[in-house]
């Protein structure tokens, strides 16, 4: 009897060492069952599941329904046990992108909210399976034909409610989803990707949308911003309180055009329903200067104290919707003597700051004064949103290194203050600086900022540019030195770093280990990306004037090439085509 025990404790201690094998030889004995009645989000995550299962194992899934489960002992479930999520401790977004996997008697359990059971089933692949999202055109997929995966409970919920990367490989709506990026549902056009995102009344600098100056400029010059001696149609002036119900009536009035639009294209996953109205600044710093919002700044120490007072207003007659408005340029400082109102949020824009390191390890001033910002902002309200600049927005070849370090650094600061959600801002236009690379950190670390940042970097440099890897990680990690005490800023040209990471002898040092690395790449796609890289650096050496006559003429036709490799239309946000830049060096 003891012997027969002893076995049977073996055996037992074999199967919790060894897993549970879902294939062997490319088959499969287990059953992928559903509710009798799946919602979309359950049948796309179970289609999804049974495709990743094949590619990975070649063992195609039978599929069942909860009402003939019992025929089959071992079983994957997708969608049966979102009762193992305890929703009383989760708010309305976590809940829907929240997830569980676990494991129980041999069987599989995957469920979560409407986003988060998908999120789950590609976190299994990825997690177990070794499967990765690198890119559109970087996805790998092992062979596991023996597939056994240890026992499993992974919970999981975001860092943030709001997760959105505006960042060409993100815009592509099943990439986000993937990344899981709640706020990306961007339709595609000429040239890149539109925003596309209904549960959001406007987006920003919204306020002459609802107070239109062709319509009230010429009677009620008195509605907008003073500046000197006249009033221009710059800001609205927020002392003149006989605009609100101006504002609000037009509110309405977009609501209701709002809930009549259809969009066939939306994904099911989306918010379809308003969640947001924003109210917010205009995309100038010029405030009104008029006696009334002058004393408003004295009295609240700040010139967000008078649109804080305006914004909590507006907000009062929409109680069932959140009303967002910016902290933006001269507007970041947090007032005194008012809080934002419980349906009010603010998004904190970090413009001014330097980008070369995080700001928690930043010693100028203006790094210091936002965490100093965001810390007052958090102790008025758990309604924070950030809106953060991962790029240089004149020019977006020029490379911008601020990557694993800066990122992670970003986002837990901004995780530890509380802060509820993130826009990370970069363009639509392919090719620019590290918009690949930058685009896959970010979207995993807005999901969870503690995940090992730099090793994620590593991985993706070895599998995006193969055989030229080494090279292209000795660029990265010699210009992230390089720029390390460099004040990387998103507005300034290339020629302010010439004696600093972008001066003549280092871009000739870049294009040295890069040309290496283009050197020992014989195939296509990585020799490709590789130009990317070098295509970046060819703008600095033609815009800083780092060239002979002999090689203006190459950096020119790597630069074409780029050009019209990636279509890219434009090399900054403002008043630049690549026209005018051609004409220029020609």
């Amino acid at each position: 009897m003891k012997k027969i025990i002893f076995i049977v404790l073996l055996l037992l201690l074999f199967v919790k060492s060894f897993g549970i094998e879902l294939a062997r030889d490319g088959r499969s004995e287990y059953l992928l069952v559903m509710a009798d009645n799946p919602t979309l989000s359950e049948d796309f995550a179970a289609k999804e599941f049974a495709n990743l299962f094949e590619q990975v194992t070649g063992s195609v899934l039978e599929r069942g329904s909860a009402s003939n489960v019992n025929r089959n002992p071992r079983a994957i479930y997708i969608g049966h046990s979102y009762d193992q999520i305890d929703e009383s401790t989760l708010d309305e977004f976590s809940a829907t992108d929240a997830f569980v996997i676990f494991t129980e008697k041999n069987n599989l359990y995957i469920s979560g909210g409407k986003r988060g059971i998908i999120y789950g089933v590609y976190e299994f692949f990825e997690a177990y399976a070794g499967c990765r999202w690198f890119a559109t055109d970087c996805i790998k997929i092992p062979q596991i034909k023996n597939f056994t995966i240890p026992e499993i409970s992974n919970f999981q919920r975001p860092a943030f409610d709001w997760r959105e990367l505006y960042n060409y490989p993100a815009c592509d709506p099943e990439t986000a989803l993937i990344w899981r990026l709640n706020r990306n549902t961007y339709n595609k056009i000429e040239g890149g990707y539109s925003r596309n995102v209904p549960s959001w009344l406007g987006f920003v600098h919204t306020a002459f949308r609802y107070l239109p100056p062709e319509e009230w400029q010429d009677s009620n010059p008195e509605f907008y911003s003073r500046r000197h001696k006249d009033r221009r149609k710059l800001q609205i002036c927020y002392s003149r309180k006989e605009t609100i119900p101006i504002v609000v009536e037009n509110i309405k009035k977009h609501l209701s055009e709002h809930s009549k639009k259809e969009n066939p294209t939306l994904p099911f996953w989306a918010d379809k329903d308003v969640l947001y109205i924003d109210f917010s600044q205009m995309d100038c710093e010029y405030w009104c200067i008029c006696p009334e919002c002058l004393k408003g700044y004295i009295k609240y120490g700040s010139k967000m104290g008078p649109i804080l007072e305006y914004v909590n207003e507006i907000a009062s007659f929409f109680p069932d919707y959140t009303v967002t408005t910016l902290s933006y340029w001269y507007s970041v400082k947090p007032p005194q003597n008012i809080k934002p109102a419980d349906n009010v949020r603010i998004v904190l824009c970090n413009i001014k700051n330097y980008r070369s390191r995080p700001l928690t390890a930043s010693h100028y001033l203006k790094d210091r004064q936002f965490i100093r910002y965001l810390e007052e902002w958090s102790s008025l309200s758990d309604n924070i949103f950030i809106w953060d600049y991962t790029i240089n927005f004149n020019h977006y070849l020029m490379p911008f290194p601020n990557l694993a370090e800066v990122q992670q650094g970003n986002i837990r600061l901004f995780r530890d203050n509380n802060v509820k959600g993130v826009f990370s801002q970069g363009t639509n236009t392919a090719g620019s600086s590290f918009a690949q690379m930058r685009a896959y950190i970010i979207s995993k670390l807005l999901w969870n900022p503690d995940c090992d940042a730099v090793s994620l970097e590593k991985e993706f440099i070895d599998n995006y540019y193969g055989e030229a890897s080494e090279y292209v990680q000795e660029y990265v990690d010699l210009i992230k030195k390089k720029s390390y005490n460099d004040k990387l800023w998103i507005y300034n040209p290339p020629s302010l770093y010439m004696l600093g990471y972008l001066s003549a002898s280092n871009v000739k040092r870049y294009r040295e280990i890069l040309n290496q690395g283009l050197h020992v790449t014989s195939e296509a796609i990585y020799r490709e990306r590789v130009k990317e890289l070098l295509a970046s650096l060819a703008y600095v050496t033609l815009y800083n004037n780092y060239f002979s006559k002999k090689s203006r003429e190459s950096d020119l036709e790597l630069l074409e090439w780029a050009v019209d490799k990636y279509q890219i239309k434009w090399f900054g946000e403002v008043d630049y085509p690549t026209e005018k830049f051609f004409a220029k060096y020609r």
